[in-house]
């Protein structure tokens, strides 16, 4: 068995690796924002009371929960592996060296 040492890049980006405190303050900041949106349609229903409802859930509230699910599975895989970061895209790949720089490799 030979190794040759070639390091492949990963397909995923290097700014979407980060570390458990930065993934502790999004999550944070996504609550707050869930809150606001659930709070703003709570506030239509009242104005609305009496009469037909035209509220939908807004996309925005969609996209935060999904946002909010990935950026928990990433807390985790940090607790879980005792990983330092974790890249959303590709949980499986680290921040490798190399001579054109810092690039994920799986």
């Amino acid at each position: 068995m030979f190794v040759d040492g070639t390091k492949i890049k990963a397909n995923a980006s290097i700014n979407r690796t980060h570390d458990k405190a930065y993934y502790e303050k999004q999550l944070e900041a996504l609550d707050r924002r869930i809150d606001e949106l659930l709070d703003e349609c709570e506030a239509v229903d009242v104005e609305e009371e009496g009469s037909p409802s035209f509220v939908a859930m807004p996309e925005e509230l969609k996209k935060t929960e999904t946002l909010r699910e990935k950026v928990k599975k990433a807390l985790e895989i940090c607790e879980r592996e005792g990983k330092t970061t974790v890249n959303l895209t590709d949980p499986d790949c680290a921040v490798m060296k190399s001579v054109q720089g810092s690039h994920p490799m799986p």
